[in-house]
């Protein structure tokens, strides 16, 4: 793992900061098993390479995770037995659609109310490193949420793979590629079905 440059970690025991980084690992945690899922509902659904963007969604939180991880432990150097944390996580079921859209608001919210509070506390304590940090996870965590918000209108409006004008397609398994203004349904090269057929979100 590339090692974080933790000058502050001294300083954050027993902060809020401390406890935030705690609360940030446990919600970058779950909601890259939350991509995960979409990743499962998606491929189900025949969207192939729709699973692939949440796919890479899932990485990204991983990393953030594992940012939050390492800041904690100074670089998996320290041990902490336990940090109390209160916080509410979100549980939600539904079809890919519902999904999406939630995602999307998890993002939002991630990226509009809780890194930059988090951020705003650490330079109160005197964590400028950490606060950018958390700044710099919100912009791409609105990044994501944006992202998400597109797919779920493409979903919604069924123009995944519909377009008003004349688009360039491509097959992701075989890189057959063709005009119009719908692919293919199968692709007539590799026999892939649609959900093969690269998204641009």
């Amino acid at each position: 793992m590339t090692q974080i440059n933790n000058t502050d970690y001294h300083k954050i025991q027993g902060t809020r900061t401390q406890v935030n980084l705690a609360r940030a690992f446990a919600g970058e945690c779950q909601a890259y098993v939350r991509y995960e899922q979409m990743v499962s509902r998606a491929q189900a659904d025949g969207l192939a390479e729709l699973s692939n963007v949440f796919h890479e969604l899932a990485k990204n939180e991983s990393a953030h995770a594992k940012v939050w991880f390492a800041t904690l432990t100074d670089n998996l150097t320290k041990k902490i037995d336990n940090i109390g944390i209160q916080a509410g996580f979100p549980f939600k079921g539904g079809s890919l659609l519902d999904l999406v859209k939630y995602a999307s608001g998890d993002e939002a919210e991630e990226a509009e109310r809780l890194y930059p509070e988090f951020a705003r506390i650490a330079r109160e304590e005197n964590l400028p490193g950490i606060a950018a940090r958390f700044t710099m996870v919100a912009q791409v965590e609105n990044c994501h949420s944006k992202r998400l918000m597109q797919i779920y209108d493409l979903l919604s409006s069924g123009t995944l793979y519909r377009k008003e004008k004349e688009t360039v397609f491509k097959c992701a398994h075989c890189g057959h590629e063709a005009s119009g203004k719908e692919p293919w349904k199968v692709c007539p090269i590799c026999g892939h079905s649609q959900g093969f057929v690269m998204v641009n979100v």
